[in-house]
C-alpha cells in the first residue's frame, strides 16, 4: 500500500515557526516551496539564497551520534543545488536547539537502511544518510519553545 502524505497541519506549523525564527535570525524571506519541489522552502535575501528542508525532532541534539535524512531529500536538495548553484541546508529543530547542514558535494554521506519495526506501508523502509555532528551548525542553543503538542509529544 502506498504510504499518504504524513505532513499534518501541525507539522506546517511546526516548519512555520522555524522559518519566521531564521527570517528575524538572518533577515531572509523563507517562502514555502509547492509539493512537487519535495523540500519546504526557498530562502533569500539580498545576500544569500538557500534550498531548505526543516526537520522537527522530540530529542536533543546529543542524542544520536549522527542526525539523519531520507536520501530521498539529500538527493533532491543537492539536485538543486548542483543546478542553481544554490546551498541546499536541512534546519534542524531540536528539543535543544535549532542546527542546521549545507550539503557538501565533496563528502562521501554514510548511507544506511533505515527498517521499521512494524511497517505500515511499503515505503516505510527507506535509506537515510547520516549527518556527522561536525558537520553541523548550532543557529541557536535555545529551543524554539514548542510545547508537547507542538513536537508530537502528546
Amino acid at each position: 500500500m502506498k504510504k499518504p502524505s504524513l505532513e499534518t497541519r501541525e507539522d506546517q506549523k511546526r516548519e512555520e515557526r522555524v522559518a519566521g525564527f531564521l527570517e528575524g535570525a538572518w533577515g531572509v524571506t523563507c517562502h514555502k516551496l509547492p509539493v512537487q519541489y519535495a523540500l519546504d522552502y526557498w530562502i533569500e535575501s539580498k545576500e544569500k539564497c538557500f534550498w531548505c528542508e526543516v526537520k522537527v525532532r522530540t530529542f536533543a541534539f546529543d542524542k544520536y551520534d549522527t542526525l539523519i535524512l531520507s536520501v530521498s531529500k539529500l538527493r533532491k536538495g543537492a539536485s538543486y543545488a548542483r543546478s542553481t548553484g544554490v546551498p541546499f541546508i536541512t534546519v534542524f529543530a531540536m528539543t535543544d536547539g535549532l542546527y542546521y547542514h549545507q550539503w557538501d558535494p565533496n563528502h562521501v554521506y554514510d548511507v544506511m537502511m533505515n527498517l521499521s519495526v512494524n511497517p505500515e506501508y511499503d515505503d516505510d523502509n527507506e535509506p537515510y544518510a547520516h549527518i556527522p555532528k561536525h558537520m553541523i551548525e548550532c543557529i541557536s542553543d535555545q529551543p524554539l519553545g514548542m510545547d508537547r503538542n507542538e513536537i508530537g509529544l502528546c
